[in-house]
């Protein structure tokens, strides 16, 4: 069994860390399935399908409501690609964590992203603040 994620989902999650960095809700939704989920336990709220992903997004990555600048780190769960994000916001100095991304990729597109808050940072050894 793979213990790991594949060459081909790190690679699916490089592509989405550095369009998150970017802000770029594009090349986000370029990566995501027509039916893909986003989950954010324990909130039982479930978006579902790419349009709903994309609207959560959308007032945090542009707009007047924009958070700041992002910033992400690779990482894994559960053999699964993730991705700690962390934002600067204007003024500050350091990026501070704001979640891990678990995501779900089947044939080169993410089906699924379950969102958790940046409590469970340490039990992956990164940091609050970048």
């Amino acid at each position: 069994p793979a213990t790991a994620p594949s060459a081909a989902e790190r690679q699916v999650l490089r592509r989405y860390l550095e369009a998150a960095e970017r802000a770029d809700l594009a090349a986000l939704a370029a990566l995501l399935r027509e039916d893909a989920r986003q989950a954010m336990p324990p909130m039982s709220a479930l978006y579902a399908g790419k349009a709903a992903i994309l609207g959560l997004w959308r007032p945090v990555l542009e707009g007047p409501e924009r958070w700041g600048e992002w910033r992400a780190i690779e990482t894994a769960a559960n053999r699964m690609p993730a991705v700690a994000n962390y934002v600067r916001r204007d003024g500050e100095t350091a990026f501070t964590a704001v979640n891990l991304d678990v995501l779900r990729i089947d044939d080169g597109l993410i089906t699924e992203i379950t969102t958790f808050g940046p409590e469970v940072l340490p039990a992956f050894g990164l940091p609050e603040k970048i």
